[in-house]
């Protein structure tokens, strides 16, 4: 076995011992399954006092003759109800009239009446009058061919006797449980007690006398009945038969469950496409997963084996061989299956609701038919290879009653194989989130993609014209390495496109060196990924090469792949697996032969490196927090000294403290290795990246270090000054000109003022600096800082294009609103134009449709062939014998014994027949026999002769075993007295069919009335729970949010919904109905489906309601929120129906409890739309065969056909199932209501009592914090509502331990903007959407321009706006559709919304894309619209929640201008951040935040100048030399020099980074004199040899450092 396997195997096998709890509860299910299935078989058995010697006690009754029927007449005159007294027949002939007379005279009946045909004469059967009709078939010499027809209950049996009370469904004739003393006339077997073997039995001797002219009076006959006694009940019944092929169908749902979870998870964390890299191809990491996997199945199938072979009633009788053959073949289609589903799902909860669900439509669409089934077809083949568990439930019948068992094994085999091809198929279409270079191979799902490791074939010919145009590259933007550069990595000339042909990366050209981090910066969509992907192997990029250490990287892929290791943002990790064991795992997947001790030191560096972020050695890896797995994903990929590291955006979502710590780690693991990187943050991107990557549209825009990058494209040095708030900057600005001609502030937010300085005066600056810093008090100058540029506002400029941006003033435009009274026509006409640009695009209806049209072809032709209706009712039961007999071998036999019988393979026949095959010939005496035999309960019974007399033996405990010994015996009779001819008697048993509105669950045939409920109980849930997506879409992406701030009232909204909805439902009915009205489905009638019709339509209503109930509580994502809406309409309908039907026996309190439901209620109306329309046609066709009948006056002729209408309570009628689900309706939208409105309530209200909480104070709190508190708070009522925005202590969460709470308080006025800053996962979205309602608080209160948003929420949302971050949207519709939609619904009368939308696009800059769909907008100008829609009908206040995280700058220039601008007209902006670019653009002054506490408040400067010490100095060296050893020891000299030079400007100088001749010092000087700073460096430059230096200051990253630091230390 390959080392790689075998380190998955014993990975997989630590995941089982830790899953032991999954593992018993999958025995546990499988033990009771089996359990039931050998102690309850098909008789199953109920507990009883009888000792052994009782069960083993042989009962055998005293001989009965056949003269009369008197104990049938002493039965019913004892219970009190009428004797039948006469006798039909048919036909109406000398020979029948005859045979009848002499019954009636010789039974003592008191006439006979003939009829013309069978159809006639059981229409006026009645029991009360007739003791049954007989019907002749043939009646000839040779033959006698008689049907008896009997009610179709016993007339002898109480109501409330136990056991069924049917001739069609009974297998025992005897009452009682326990065989009783001889004697009694209740002991005698019900075809006694019936009068039917006294009627077969006279009828056979008329006939012997009237057509062979025999003495019947010398005929002696004798019956004897004998039983053992049993814990048997008297009869089985259907329903424990179908109980065990329900819990057959859910033995493994579990384990299935459970492997489709453990394997999706790793699909989801891309783990596959990871061990790839290795070397590790999919062939042997699922070989590892199958191998474990399949024995925790086998350890089952040990159990199931054991269990199935117990010695009990329930053995199973089949081969234990084939047993374990069908088992194994069962589970490797299961595993195969599982695979295949994990491969069309990237999430592990969508790929287990998508499984259960699969799981339970194949079983509610074929359990039932499968049931009916005896033999292999080619239909129910298909069925079988459709699903692997379809044909386990059949299979473990067959091999329990050890029938067919070779077809289910071949079948399995069959699913195999066609789940093998869909695998091969589903990697092709979807190999993984990253791999794009797969190419179709029939093969095993590894071997596939074995072959990427073969190079990928280039574009050719005209697919490459499109990389012709491209525009000249400015080589000056790039910095190459230095003369100790050694480069590891060159991507040249790179070029790829989307799949719409659309280019992404352009002509990039970049080389990547060892010991250095190289940062790929870049908006979201700007091609980073793709560049990971191509450095990875995944991604072959169509044109261009990647080259490592100049060999082509996928020319040598197998010599380079084990160097390159790669991070993705997802954590490719085992959830099961210890932090350590992760670690080992991927150290011996990189390197088998790596060494203990080496793999030792690794484990204790990385503990020691993470020691500050708590992670354990022994810790679970899913009781990590989401921080702690990104480090440990790290660790994984530095482990084994991996020489290329690609990290792609690793520190996205990872809190601020652990950041850190994930760039320290960097940064020190940078020896050795080349490490790349991409990010959007330029904050990150300066923190980490020694050589920064500018990458925007897919162009390389700039590349070098951060030094070469400011230096090159800073635009001179920004003079930040810190004013007096009411002093002027013209003296400012009139000093400054003195030393800098024409110098004019760049900006002016509030109290601070930037200005530009050309970087070629900074001779000048001294002298400047000296004259600003003598004058503070007389200029107002609070503090001031001269910096260079930094890396942001280089990014800023370099992605900077010029347009032309239109911004009109807000307070010429008076725009006019609608009256009140036609805001809600306008309202309504718009939420129903949102749903016809929105929903009426969507294909999942029509698949569904269409999927469901073949389940119903499917469905209609397997009930062909094992539920067919005859156009009349047939239910006969076949007795006697097949064929005529030849007794010669057995002329001298004591008895004749019937052994075993034939029985039809069928469902919907009952026979029980013999043939010679079936009889065997003894010398002894039966009753001796019988005595000897250990067991009697599969003796059917014999014939005995004592001289002249015959005596037939029967088993009571066997039904239809006494008329089957009865007919056998006239057989015997007429074999050895009439020798001249062959002469032969056949009897049936045809019992008057029930009716059908009785719902006799036990007959086969009558069980197509499920039929259409199976068909659409699946269709129908699937197609109104694509009505939960568009709800669960709006939720989740704040689209209702931003409904309700514009103005909709819930009630509007959802009665909207409802009429939409319904009239697409409708619709949707309308395309079922005219599908069924084409189907093929037996017994159901045109008018049939109209009802049905209907009934759907009628379900409409509540199926709607419980829709949207569902989608208040599941909105993770639309795929989860459709599926589980359902399985939940799949179990509560159809599962149930078929639970309630074919297991429950129609029990009436699962009944009315289920019936809520109101798919429970649609599946039952549907099931009676059948049962009375087939019962009118098979009366109308007995009226059409009765002359006597009357079509309008039916039931004269016909009592049984007594039917009224359809529309009532009775069964089978559709009044109660409407009432029910309209009952369902009124319930579930008065729920939908109470939710909505508790909701509402509870979201600024809160289970503790809100007058015992306060706001926790703390000792190391910010003074300017606890100032804003403690001013916000002593406002009254009044001065609050004056306030244009304030928060007074707004809680991030109530704690149930404690009354302490960490709030927040702040105040913006008009004109303001307020930036609340704060890293990844910090709780600022929430508070975003606290600020507008949306997310719950109690203890604090929002002020919104004179209205208190807690109280007045609606009114407070008429002057809001809110712009949620990366959602918002609806992807069907364009640019001018939203905006024109939101404009409707805040009330902006038609007219005038044309001209806001012309102002809106040239504000935004959006003209071309106007009338283009939002799903093929950049992100970019997708997030334009949304920013755009919270700027309509002028709200004074505007939230956003990260407004240009991840843009482009040319797109956050142009979102700030429009922002900026907002401002100058007094619009109050609130907005979350975590880009201190974006604060130095917007913002007056910066809340840093961090989950509930506000940390500091002030503006930028002030809290950089606070909060951090000194500043830093980045210096470049010239290097001079003719050699490069010359230059070498001349750098070396000048590097020496220079750290001499840094430390006399400060002694705690730091060298925090160098790289060649690039130095970054720290010098934490407190009070820091920027004239003698620059004085100094420009009077030693030369000295110094310094080609270049700039300056810079703590950024707010620091400043948030800094505080949680000190906040540690003090506490």
């Amino acid at each position: 076995m390959p080392a790689s396997i075998e380190t998955s195997i014993r990975k997989n096998l630590k995941f089982e011992l830790r899953s032991i709890k999954k593992t018993i509860a999958e025995i546990f299910i499988v033990i009771i399954c089996f359990l039931i299935v050998v102690l309850f078989p098909p008789t199953p058995t109920v507990p009883q006092d009888l000792t052994d010697d009782e069960l083993r006690k042989l009962v055998i009754q005293d001989e009965l003759n056949l003269d009369n029927i008197e104990n049938f007449k002493h039965l019913l005159a004892a219970s009190g109800k009428s004797v039948p007294s006469n006798l039909m027949y048919t036909p109406e002939d000398t020979v029948s009239d005859d045979i009848i007379k002499g019954v009636i005279q010789s039974l003592s009946l008191s006439e006979g009446k003939a009829f013309k045909n069978e159809n006639t004469m059981m229409n006026r059967l009645d029991g009360n009058i007739s003791l049954a009709a007989v019907e002749f078939a043939f009646t000839t010499k040779d033959c006698l061919n008689v049907t008896l027809h009997f009610p179709s209950e016993f007339r002898t049996l109480e109501p409330n006797h136990e056991g069924q009370k049917l001739w069609a469904t009974r297998c025992s004739g005897v009452l009682d449980k326990t065989a009783s003393e001889k004697g009694n006339i209740t002991e005698h077997d019900l075809y006694m007690r019936e009068g039917f073997l006294q009627l077969q039995h006279h009828i056979f001797l008329q006939w012997l006398e009237k057509q062979h002219t025999k003495d019947i009076s010398t005929f002696r006959v004798s019956m004897r009945a004998f039983q053992q006694n049993t814990k048997s009940k008297m009869c089985s019944t259907t329903a424990e038969s179908n109980l065990l092929m329900l819990l057959y169908s859910f033995t493994f749902f579990l384990p299935f469950l459970n492997l489709l979870w453990t394997y999706g998870r790793e699909r989801e964390e891309n783990i596959l496409a990871h061990h790839w890299r290795y070397g590790f191809d999919y062939a042997k990491y699922w070989m590892g997963n199958a191998i474990v996997s399949f024995i925790h199945l086998l350890l089952l199938d040990v159990i199931i084996v054991i269990l199935v072979l117990i010695p009990l009633e329930g053995k199973f009788i089949g081969s234990p061989l084939r047993l374990v053959i069908f088992l194994i073949i069962y589970n490797i289609s299961l595993l195969i299956s599982v695979v295949f589903l994990v491969s069309v799902s990237n999430k592990a909860r969508h790929a287990v609701l998508f499984g259960a669900a699969i799981w339970l439509i194949m079983f509610s669409l074929f359990s039932l038919l499968v049931e009916h089934y005896k033999s292999m077809t080619p239909t129910l083949a298909i069925c079988f290879m459709a699903f692997f568990n379809n044909g386990f439930a059949y299979a473990m019948r067959e091999l329990h009653e050890g029938d067919d068992t070779l077809y289910p094994i071949i079948t399995t085999v069959g699913c195999c194989l066609l789940y093998w091809i869909l695998i091969s198929l589903a990697e092709y279409f979807n190999p993984g989130l990253y791999i794009k270079t797969l190419p179709f191979s029939l093969c095993w799902s590894g071997h596939c993609l074995t072959t990427m490791n073969k190079p990928a074939r280039k574009l050719r010919g005209k697919k490459l014209e499109f990389f012709v145009f491209d525009k000249a590259r400015v080589w000056e933007n790039f910095e190459f390495g230095n003369i100790s550069s050694v480069e590891v990595i060159r991507l040249k000339n790179v070029h790829t496109q989307f799949s719409s042909r659309r280019r992404q990366l352009k002509n990039i050209t970049m080389p990547i060196y060892a010991n250095e981090i190289t940062v790929i910066l870049g908006p979201h969509c700007s091609g980073k990924t793709t560049i990971i992907e191509i450095l990875a192997g995944w991604n072959r990029p169509p044109l261009g090469h990647v080259q490592i250490r100049n060999e082509d990287l996928y020319e040598h892929w197998d010599k380079y792949r084990h160097q390159i290791d790669v991070c993705m943002p997802n954590n490719a990790l085992f959830d099961l697996l210890t932090v350590e064991e992760t670690l080992i795992y991927y150290m011996r997947i990189k390197s088998m032969e790596m060494d203990d001790q080496i793999i030792n030191m690794e484990l204790d560096e990385f503990f020691e490196s993470v020691k500050t972020a708590k992670i354990q050695r022994s810790t679970l890896v899913k009781k990590l927090t989401y921080s702690q797995k990104r480090l440990l994903s790290l660790g994984c990929v530095l482990a084994g000294g991996t020489k290329i590291i690609l990290l792609d955006e690793p520190t996205l979502h990872m809190k601020g403290k652990e950041q850190r710590l994930f760039w320290h780690i960097l940064h020190k693991e940078k020896t050795g290795r080349a490490i790349v990187m991409t990010t959007f943050d330029v904050t990150e991107a300066d923190a980490v990246g020694d050589r920064i990557a500018l990458l925007g549209e897919g162009t390389l825009q700039s590349y070098g270090t951060p030094f070469f990058l400011k230096s090159k494209f800073g635009v001179g040095c920004d003079l930040i000054i810190v004013k007096s708030p009411n002093t002027s900057t013209e003296a400012i600005t009139e000093l400054i000109g003195q030393f800098i001609p024409g110098i004019m502030p760049e900006n002016e937010i509030g109290e601070l003022v930037y200005y530009k300085l050309p970087i070629n005066m900074r001779p000048k600056f001294q002298n400047m600096l000296i004259h600003l810093e003598k004058e503070p008090l007389n200029l107002g100058i609070v503090d001031l800082r001269v910096l260079s540029s930094e890396l942001a506002e280089v990014y800023m400029t370099m992605g900077t294009k010029d347009t032309k941006q239109i911004i009109l003033n807000d307070r010429q435009l008076i725009h006019k609103f609608v009256s009140r009274k036609n805001l809600g026509r306008q309202q309504i006409y718009a939420l129903l134009n949102k749903k016809l640009i929105h929903q009426a695009p969507n294909f999942i209806p029509l698949i569904t449709i269409g999927v469901s049209f073949l389940f119903i072809l499917l469905i209609a032709i397997m009930a062909q062939h094992c539920l067919h209706i005859p156009p009349t009712r047939y239910n006969p039961i076949d007795l006697g014998v097949t064929k005529e007999l030849n007794l010669e071998n057995m002329k001298d036999c004591k008895h004749i014994q019937i052994r075993s019988v034939v029985k039809s393979k069928k469902f919907g026949e009952n026979s029980m027949k013999f043939d010679e095959n079936s009889l065997h010939c003894s010398k002894a005496n039966y009753e001796k026999y019988l005595k000897e035999s250990k067991s009697i309960s599969d003796k059917f019974g014999a014939i005995d002769f004592d001289g002249d007399k015959y005596i037939c033996w029967f088993n009571q405990r066997i039904f239809h075993s006494a008329p089957l010994v009865l007919n056998l015996m006239h057989n015997i009779y007429l074999a050895k007295t009439i020798t001249d001819e062959k002469s032969i008697t056949i009897i049936q048993n045809h019992p008057k069919p029930t009716p059908l509105r009785a719902k006799i669950h036990l007959l086969d045939q009558e069980k197509t009335h499920l039929l259409l409920p199976m068909v659409l109980g699946v269709a129908i849930p699937i197609s109104i729970s694509c009505f939960i997506v568009p709800l669960v879409e709006e939720r989740k992406y704040h689209l209702l949010m931003l409904q309700k701030i514009a103005g909709v009232s819930m009630a509007r909204y959802w009665c909207v919904n409802f009429l939409w909805d319904y009239a697409t439902f409708f619709s949707h009915t309308i395309v079922y109905t005219i599908i069924l009205a084409l189907a093929p489905i037996e017994g159901y009638s045109f008018s049939d489906k109209m009802y049905a019709m209907l009934l759907m339509n009628i379900y409409g209503i509540p199926g709607l309601g419980l829709i949207y109930v569902l989608s208040l509580f599941f909105y993770w994502t639309m795929w989860s929120a459709f599926l589980i809406t359902v399985i939940i309409q799949i179990i509560t309908g159809i599962f149930s129906y078929l639970i309630y039907w074919d297991v429950l026996e129609n029990n009436e309190i699962f009944f009315y409890i289920w019936s809520i439901f109101p798919t429970f209620s649609l599946m039952e109306g549907i099931s009676n739309v059948y049962t009375q329309t087939k019962e009118e046609l098979y009366c109308d066709q007995a009226c059409m065969e009765d002359d006597d009948c009357d079509k309008y006056d039916m039931c004269a002729a016909l009592p049984q056909c007594c039917l009224t209408s359809i529309i009532k309570f009775d069964d089978p009628g559709i009044l109660l199932s409407i009432c029910f689900m309209l009952t369902s309706a009124v319930f579930l939208f008065i729920a939908l209501c109470l939710i909505e409105s508790r909701r509402a309530r509870k979201r600024f209200s809160s289970k503790k009592d809100v007058k015992s909480l306060h706001s926790a104070t703390h000792p190391y709190d910010d003074d300017d914090v606890m100032k804003l508190k403690q001013f916000i708070a002593q406002q009254d009522l009044q001065s609050s509502l004056k306030k244009r925005f304030m928060v007074d202590q707004l809680e991030y969460e109530i704690q149930k331990t404690t009354n302490s709470l960490n709030t927040i308080s702040f105040l913006a006025e008009e004109g303001q903007s307020l930036a609340i800053y704060g890293t990844c996962h910090s709780g600022k979205t929430f508070l975003a959407g606290q600020l507008v309602g949306q997310n719950k608080f109690a203890f604090g209160d929002i002020f919104v321009d004179g209205t208190e948003l807690k109280y007045e929420l609606k009114k407070a949302l008429k002057k809001m706006a809110y712009a949620p971050q990366d959602h918002g949207l609806w992807p069907s519709f364009t640019p001018r559709e939203i905006l024109r939609f939101f404009c409707m619904l805040r009330g902006i009368e038609q007219k005038d919304i044309r001209g806001i939308l012309r102002d809106l696009s040239h504000a935004f800059i959006m003209s071309s894309y106007m009338d283009k769909r939002i799903r093929t907008l950049s992100y970019d100008r997708r997030r334009k619209v949304n920013i755009a829609l919270a700027m309509i009908a002028q709200p004074k206040i505007i939230v956003l929640d990260e407004p240009t995280r991840g843009l482009s700058p040319h797109t956050c220039r142009e979102i700030w201008n429009v922002l900026r601008y907002k401002r100058f007209l007094g619009k109050t902006l609130v907005f979350t951040t975590s880009n201190a670019v974006e604060l130095d653009a917007l913002s007056d002054r910066v809340l840093i935040y961090n989950e509930g506490e506000m940390l500091a408040i002030g503006n930028t400067q002030y809290l950089r100048s606070r909060y951090t010490k000194g500043f830093y100095l980045y210096v470049k060296l010239r290097i001079d030399g003719v050699t490069t050893a010359e230059a070498k020891e001349n750098l070396h000299k000048d590097s020496e020099n220079l750290i001499r030079f840094v430390t006399f400007l400060h002694e705690d100088s730091e060298l925090q980074e160098r790289i060649d001749n690039c130095f970054k010092f720290y010098l934490p000087v407190p009070i820091v004199s920027y004239s003698f700073l620059y004085g100094s460096m420009e009077k030693n430059k030369r000295r110094l040899n310094i080609a270049d230096y700039s300056v810079s200051q703590g950024t707010l990253q620091d400043v948030f450092n800094t505080i949680e630091t000190t906040r540690k230390k003090q506490e």
